[in-house]
């Protein structure tokens, strides 16, 4: 017997298959017998344990108890117990660093600026999620975001102080790598070492061929193909070996299985499966293959057994329901999980089954329905990478955290596609070939959460809008992140800046041309608007009331400004009113040219001009300006030479100025200066 501590997972025996398994207090209890045809003296029987250390978040001690009962020839059983070494197994310790930077560090109204929020792995733990919330200044505007580990932000609208940004789920940052030699997808695929081994599949041709990547030199290798075609076969590493079976000749379903020994490059066959299938789940544990679901005709439930050691297959319990069109499976903890599949349309449902108990266990159900999908692990979780629903091929990867029963959502990667090879290496998790809309090569991978030494940066990209008043732009990240043991929260360094409200203002400026014009004569106003403040003026509008003595009055405008409205205004003139354009800027000029001619007066007139003009900020009061042109208009001076304002007759030899005209009809003068009035009434 033999008691395996609980740290220690994935155990396998040397092709040894325990007769008992007990739980006990300290561990698990495995029970061997053998009757072979005894011990002699001086010989000695070895058992050789395999596995895993497993995660532990305390200081745990880890030992081995082993105990030999042997029957000796009197018949008197002997015992022996031998106490394996200890050891002392210590959590790794889970740390990070948050940082904050701002570029330019001072940006004014109208210029961008722009955010890098860099997490970094400080610790020698696994951050396997990481939530990132930022909330952006409503003074920032038209920002946009760079976060090529997550899905896209969650934006939130927080009132009174601008735009929540949330990134959440377990970093995942996609990459292209060397295409696979050929486009196909459905095939075996398992990944031993620092290599991904595919064989077999579909691109409208049955396949036959193993392709292999080596993750360390980014390079695809051809290596000796099958015996026989396959399309969705199984397969799995099992004593080193790429064991390789079942799937379609594009015909029927086979039974036939091979075995693969990269040593040699070299396939051999082992006995046949119990039945013909296809498109079913496959994964190695405790030294034996095991076969799940699958379809012969029909989707199946029933999962056998092989025993390298016997070249043998043995039936074991079925799943709870039928699943075909390629499930997924990993192995974890010693437990197969089957995800998905067809039953016999896309299904979510997950169960577990316990190789030692010969028994399955219902797990919380993916987000959604699929099949054609291949998982991976990497430390307690799975990764289940595209595959397809009712609709095609999808692109989004599910995590399933073991430990929670829980699901994720993680980054997706470039291409859509189903049935492609999917694994995981040093924690790089690797999509290679499959199908989307066709057969494809192209190949993919990502580092999965954020391991020791790594880090990744989220940008954000926006402008400084328009502010009425002094404003100090403060911001700060908040990081929450999730590792096997510990969660972590941290605020970054904050970051900030200050900028001031625009100043409003502007000149008018009115000109006369020319300075004292005669009756007859032309005269031009010139008005000059300029935006002397750094605020964009809107509502502009101009207002000039033109003297009736102008006549005959033409405009001419800048290119932005309204044609006048004209209103009289009783005995002060007529009215002329312009808009502007809706967007005054800083710096910019209008002007309006108003052109007429002085037309007749009877004595010497003054000539006054005022405009006036007002214009709305963004923010803040109106303003307004007012600038005045005099101008005097000489005109001609009419003096009475004879008469009086009442007709009539008053006599003669008196004054001309004083003397009465009655009916005046005709004038003249002669070459001295006299002047003759023809009078029909006198």
């Amino acid at each position: 017997t033999d008691t395996v501590s609980p740290q220690i997972v994935n155990v396998a025996f040397n092709g040894i298959t325990p007769d008992a398994v007990i739980g006990t207090a300290s561990g698990t209890l495995f029970v061997f017998t053998t009757t072979s045809a005894g011990l002699s003296p001086g010989n000695a029987y070895t058992f050789t344990i395999t596995g895993q250390v497993g995660m532990e978040c305390s200081v745990k001690t880890v030992s081995n108890d082993f105990q030999a009962t042997l029957g000796g020839d009197c018949g008197v059983p002997t015992m022996q117990a031998a106490g394996l070494a200890s050891f002392t197994l210590n959590p790794p310790p889970t740390a990070m660093t948050v940082v904050k930077s701002q570029t330019p560090a001072n940006p004014t109204v109208g210029q961008p600026v722009t955010y890098a929020i860099t997490v970094a792995n400080t610790g020698t733990a696994t951050l396997w999620t990481a939530s990132v919330t930022d909330t952006l200044s409503a003074v920032i505007v038209s920002a946009t975001t760079i976060d090529s580990a997550y899905p896209p932000a969650v934006l939130t609208s927080m009132v009174g102080s601008g735009t929540r940004y949330v990134w959440s789920g377990g970093p995942l940052r996609w990459r292209y790598i060397a295409p696979a030699p050929t486009a196909r997808r459905e095939m075996a695929v398992a990944t031993s070492g620092a290599t991904l081994y595919m064989a077999g599949g579909w691109n409208g041709v049955l396949q036959a061929g193993l392709e292999t990547y080596d993750t360390t030199t980014n390079t695809w290798a051809t290596r000796t193909a099958m015996a026989q075609g396959r399309w969705g076969p199984g397969g799995a590493f099992l004593n080193g070996k790429f064991y390789v079976g079942g799937g379609n000749n594009a015909v029927v379903p086979l039974s036939s299985w091979e075995v693969y020994d990269p040593a040699t490059n070299a396939w051999s066959s082992i006995a046949a499966n119990p039945i013909q299938r296809d498109n079913f789940a496959c994964e190695a544990v405790g030294g034996t293959l095991y076969v799940c679901g699958g379809s012969n005709g029909g989707p199946l439930s029933s999962v056998h057994a092989y025993d390298p050691a016997t070249n043998t297959w043995t039936t074991r319990a079925s799943m709870s329901t039928v699943r075909w069109n390629h499930p997924a499976s990993a192995v974890l903890n010693g437990l197969i999980y089957v995800f998905g599949g067809g039953t016999p349309g896309p299904a979510a449902t997950v169960e577990a089954y316990n190789h030692l108990t010969n028994t399955w266990s219902p797990r919380a159900s993916m987000p959604g329905p699929r099949q054609g999908i291949y998982a991976a692990t990497w430390e307690g979780r799975v990764y289940i990478c595209s595959g397809g629903d009712a609709g095609g091929p999808v692109q989004p990867v599910w995590v399933y955290d073991v430990a929670g029963d829980s699901w994720s959502v993680a980054r997706a990667s470039n291409t859509p596609r189903t049935g492609e090879g999917v694994g995981i290496i040093d924690g790089v998790l690797y999509a290679a070939a499959g199908f989307d809309a066709g057969d494809v090569a192209t190949s993919e991978a990502a580092d999965i959460g954020l391991r020791p030494g790594a880090s990744f940066t989220i940008t954000i990209t926006g402008q400084v809008g328009a502010v009425c008043g002094a404003v100090t732009v403060s911001n700060t990240a908040y990081v929450t992140t999730a590792g096997t043991c510990q969660g972590l929260a941290q605020f970054s360094n904050p970051t900030g800046f200050s900028v001031t409200g625009p100043t409003s203002g502007f000149t008018v400026v009115k000109t006369q041309t020319p300075d004292a014009p005669v009756v007859g004569q032309a005269v031009t106003y010139r008005i000059l608007v300029r935006n002397t403040g750094t605020a964009t003026l809107g509502g502009l509008l101009i207002m000039d009331s033109i003297s009736p003595v102008v006549t005959g009055i033409t405009t001419q405008q800048s290119v932005g400004v309204s044609v006048p409205t004209i209103t009289q205004a009783g005995s002060s003139g007529t009215r002329y009113e312009w808009t502007g354009p809706a967007s005054f800027a800083p710096g910019a000029v209008l002007t309006i040219t108003v052109t007429g001619v002085v037309g007749p007066v009877c004595q010497v007139t003054p000539v006054t001009n005022t405009v006036w003009v007002g214009g709305t900020p963004a923010c803040g009061a109106p303003v307004q300006r007012q600038f005045l042109a005099n101008g005097t208009f000489a005109g001609s001076v009419i003096t009475a030479a004879a008469g009086t304002p009442t007709g009539g007759f008053n006599g003669d030899g008196i004054a001309a100025t004083t003397a009465q005209l009655n009916a005046p009809h005709g004038v003249a003068s002669d070459a001295t200066g006299n002047l003759y009035i023809a009078d029909l009434g006198n």
